[in-house]
């Protein structure tokens, strides 16, 4: 079973790279340059190499969920018939047959790298306007990176649910909520580790 659950969760992150990974590359990139032309425009904080690389990774891994969630998906007749659906391994239909399922590991892995990246995005920030200790600079303690990346990814979550609510575009699941924010205080928790070893 355990070799069952690694190889769907490998065959469904190389399908989910390979269908947004090129979207979300092209979008990345074209809205990185429109937000560097206002920074260097409104002149409030530098614009290094650094910050625009980790905007551009931000941009990128967001615009992949956006895809990955919203965009490429199926119309639902009920949007809320497994609103307590998907806790763990196995998805139980209406005539009582279990299937083995990866989607709750799936969730956790697709939101490690926006809680990631999302703090290395507002490290880049706060540095490029001289920010200290208290905006999330690189003296940030594990509290305040986990505290960030669980309410982003939290956050985002919550807005996708309701999006495929309201557009019918999937089904709003408790279960997505808890393990999209864990996946991102996974990513805080990897980002705080990152900046202690290598800054």
């Amino acid at each position: 079973m355990t070799s069952d659950i690694i190889t769907m969760i490998y065959e469904d992150v190389a399908e989910t790279l390979r269908l947004t990974a090129p979207p979300s590359l092209v979008a990345g990139l074209l809205v990185t340059g429109l937000l560097s032309c206002i920074i260097l425009a409104w002149g409030r904080s530098r614009l290094t190499v650094g910050r625009a690389v980790s905007l551009f990774l931000f941009l990128t891994v967001t615009f992949m969920i956006i895809f990955k969630t919203l965009i490429f998906r199926e119309l639902w007749e009920d949007p809320l018939n497994k609103l307590m659906g998907g806790w763990w391994i196995w998805n139980v239909h209406a005539d009582g047959r279990r299937t083995l399922t990866a989607e709750c590991f799936e969730n956790i892995i697709m939101t490690i790298p926006f809680g990631f990246f999302f703090l290395m995005e507002r490290h880049c920030s706060m540095r490029a306007r001289r920010l200290g200790r208290t905006y999330g600079g690189v003296e940030a303690g594990l509290w305040a990176c986990l505290r960030l990346s669980l309410a982003a990814a939290f956050s985002l979550s919550l807005c996708v649910e309701i999006m495929q609510t309201v557009f019918r575009l999937g089904t709003f699941q408790l279960a997505d909520l808890f393990y999209n924010t864990l996946g991102g205080g996974l990513g805080g928790l990897a980002f705080w580790i990152w900046m202690h070893m290598f800054l």
